[in-house]
């Protein structure tokens, strides 16, 4: 499914990104199922909730000290208590999702920002990946109460994305993000969103994140 237009029920004062997946190659509702999708299913059964044990930390807690050149690191990693209330360290990389990953096809991806910002911009997948990219190191806490500290992350800085919008309107408050994974969307302060350890990631400890 293409999404080619923003919603018009977004505050007048919110500054809008779009991530635009194309060719959903999922079957209609309805459609009749293939037994021999079996393998399959049980697969995507695997990534909604799962454990990715290559990516299993050590005992010692990565701190920001010896970091490449370069990298952003993020004040929450400066803190001498680094896991908040009621959360519990994994040394482990959990995959959560609630629906299960979303199927992509880079040949229809765009990423899209609007509203009020300079201009509409939009990118394809080979030129998003061209774009100027960051390393940010950070904590990474999930709602469901584990934390995964000292995570090296590899995107492209929400700033840069901004600044190639033609900036963000004064009166822009807040960042509406919409996404392909079944109408997901969230948003948060414009603020937060142009903090310098803010990015889009694309790696994730050396390696591509992928669904």
């Amino acid at each position: 499914m293409a999404v080619s237009t923003f919603p018009t029920n977004v505050p007048a004062y919110t500054l809008r990104m779009i991530l635009v997946l194309c060719r959903n190659s999922r079957p209609k509702q309805g459609a009749p199922r293939d037994s021999s999708n079996t393998v399959e299913e049980s697969e995507r059964w695997t990534h909604m909730f799962g454990m990715d044990r290559t990516k299993t930390q050590d005992d010692a807690v990565p701190a920001p000290e010896g970091l490449p050149a370069g990298v952003i690191v993020s004040p929450d990693t400066r803190r001498p208590d680094r896991i908040p209330p009621g959360q519990s360290r994994t040394k482990k990389w959990p995959i959560l999702d609630a629906s299960g990953p979303p199927e992509l096809d880079l040949a229809g991806w765009r990423f899209r920002i609007g509203g009020l910002v300079g201009k509409e911009v939009e990118w394809n997948w080979d030129a998003f990946v061209k774009l100027p990219q960051v390393g940010v190191f950070s904590d990474f806490h999930c709602v469901t109460r584990w934390s995964r500290l000292g995570n090296l992350w590899e995107g492209v800085p929400t700033r840069e994305l901004v600044r190639l919008a033609g900036g963000a309107a004064p009166s822009a408050k807040f960042v509406m993000v919409h996404g392909h994974d079944r109408g997901w969307t969230t948003n948060l302060p414009l603020e937060d969103f142009l903090a310098e350890d803010a990015l889009v990631a694309l790696r994730h400890d050396g390696e591509p994140l992928t669904v």
